[in-house]
């Protein structure tokens, strides 16, 4: 609170990098004002509380009632910061999917939703409950935190930001450069490259107020879009090119405008791969176990098989027992040269981290026993029985 109060522009900087709203704006101001009032409100409760925590030793008041006080005051300030966080939803709207979910289960593959790239505040239109308007609103339009309720699978999505590894965080970033541009349909092809065959695209302020002029009492927050893109999330690619880096694989992949239904585009700084490949390879099963893929296929000559998943050096690839490389696409996904015939493909991902938990881990349990065991010696009180 007094950092905020020393320095306004760390209240402001806090509000514009929680949210879309304009830095330049009066409602940053504003935020930030209220931002810093709520910090000055926190901390005198929460040192009220404290105080109350230490009166029974100072004034030797009543530790019961010093304590219940001390309790009511920590929920009541909690109760005032989520006055409008928290509050009961009708169960229906969890329970009957909206009009946008039940178009989208009509077309084909994954989803992904414009509501990441917007940078305008949260807009909703004020119906019957108004604290219900924003929850309302986002399940309607397919967020990916609601969406996934009606078994929505969703592709590149923000809500996943902190678990994307650095091939997926560059195809995000090729995502948002190219939506960006007039000329959408490099950003059609890209999603459908990660097998996105719909889109839901969030309507701004003046689209709803246009809605609304037009005599709709309850326009749709957003539309639903299909993909003339769509690719399956396994396809076998008739063509390749082998670049140094992902830069280059990049730029090669945008100056040919993303033709990764018949050419991909691969990072291959080692041995590079063919350059052609069969181009009537099949996939003839396909067996998902966590993170485990089994895939049963069938090639007159080598093939090129692309899986709409993020690449991480933790994925391996066997046929038959034997190892093959893994490669990183242009577009953040993996792909393998599986060899002519029919034959089964097996893919597995694994951490490396978690072998490295696992001895931290043990480590520590070691330690933590030998210490209660020295401490048990030099106190022999303790360890008799």
């Amino acid at each position: 609170a007094l950092a905020l109060t020393l320095e306004p522009r760390l209240a402001r900087w806090f509000v514009t990098a929680m949210s879309p709203i304009d830095p330049d704006s009066p409602l940053a101001a504003t935020a930030a004002r209220y931002l810093t009032r709520q910090a000055w409100l926190a901390a005198a409760l929460q040192g009220a509380a404290a105080a109350l925590a230490f009166a029974p030793r100072v004034r030797r008041l009543p530790t019961a009632a010093c304590a219940i006080a001390a309790v009511a005051l920590v929920g009541g300030e909690q109760a005032l910061l989520a006055r409008r966080i928290f509050f009961r939803v009708p169960a229906a709207a969890y329970l009957e999917p909206p009009p946008l979910a039940v178009e989208a289960r009509a077309l084909p593959g994954r989803i992904w939703s414009t509501v990441d790239l917007t940078s305008e505040p949260e807009l909703w239109i004020n119906r019957d409950r108004r604290d219900f308007e924003l929850v309302h609103t986002q399940l309607e339009r397919l967020d990916s935190s609601a969406g996934a309720i009606w078994g929505q699978r969703y592709a590149l999505a923000g809500d996943f930001d902190l678990t994307l590894t650095a091939p997926a965080r560059r195809a995000v970033a090729l995502l948002e450069k190219t939506w960006g541009t007039e000329d959408k349909d490099l950003a059609y092809r890209l999603l459908g490259a990660w097998s996105v065959g719909k889109l839901a695209i969030v309507k701004d302020r003046r689209m709803l107020a246009h809605e609304l002029a037009d005599g709709s009492r309850r326009p749709p927050a957003a539309d639903l879009r299909e993909n003339p893109y769509f690719l399956p999330e396994l396809r076998f690619v008739a063509a390749a090119e082998a670049h140094a880096d992902a830069g280059a694989a990049e730029r090669a992949a945008l100056a040919a405008r993303l033709p990764v239904n018949a050419r991909e585009f691969l990072i291959a700084p080692g041995a590079p791969p063919p350059a052609t490949f069969d181009p009537l390879a099949r996939v003839v099963a396909v067996a998902a176990r966590g993170d485990e893929l089994e895939v049963r296929y069938r090639a007159a000559t080598e093939a090129l098989l692309v899986v709409a998943s993020t690449f991480d050096a933790g994925w391996s690839a066997t046929v038959d027992g034997r190892s093959l490389p893994v490669f990183e696409t242009a577009t953040g996904m993996l792909a393998v040269v599986v060899p002519a015939g029919e034959g089964a493909l097996s893919l597995r991902f694994r951490d490396p981290w978690v072998r490295a938990g696992a001895g931290v881990s043990a480590l520590a349990a070691l330690a933590a026993a030998l210490a209660a065991l020295a401490a048990r010696r030099r106190d022999p009180a303790r360890a008799a029985p």
